[in-house]
């Protein structure tokens, strides 16, 4: 039910049953699966059929992070980022937006080279090697976090060689 509510979350111009379909399965899509799950889905938030969407005005946590990135403000978009979206998901649609979002997070924070946002980064998503080469290039000789990101890159790229 999350992948589907955040599917229609990120089509808020609503999706055929097919599209629906096809943001979750691919082109294993059954339409009566889609029906089905739509139907659950009902019992907890207003939605209009034919396209499917939300039918409830609404500000969820996806849009405003979303939003946030598209005006370029990256703490505020670090602070509503709950980490990788739905990271066990295998829908097509899912992934596509885990991964549009946690790119756009990353180099717009790189791109800052403001070392505490790019620290405040990495406490939520610590296995990433380019932020962690990012932050210790921009860090001050001095500052005991060079260090820590020097170890942290280290440890994975052995982690990557095993």
């Amino acid at each position: 039910m999350q992948e589907t509510l955040l599917c229609l979350d990120a089509s808020p111009q609503g999706l055929s049953s097919h599209q629906l379909g096809t943001a979750l399965f691919g082109d294993d899509a059954n339409i009566s699966t889609i029906k089905a799950t739509v139907s659950r889905l009902r019992n907890h938030i207003d939605i209009d059929g034919n396209p499917y969407r939300i039918a409830v005005p609404y500000r969820s946590q996806l849009r405003q992070l979303k939003i946030a990135l598209e005006r370029g403000f990256f703490r505020e978009a670090l602070e509503r980022y709950p980490g990788p979206l739905l990271p066990g998901s295998e829908a097509p649609m899912v992934i596509d937006e885990r991964n549009a979002i946690a790119r756009s997070l990353r180099e717009g924070i790189i791109g800052r080279g403001d070392p505490e946002l790019m620290y405040a980064y990495v406490q939520k998503v610590p296995d990433d090697l380019e932020m962690w080469s990012a932050l210790e290039v921009v860090l001050d000789e001095e500052d005991p976090r060079r260090g820590l990101a020097a170890a942290r890159i280290e440890t994975l790229l052995e982690g990557a060689a095993a």
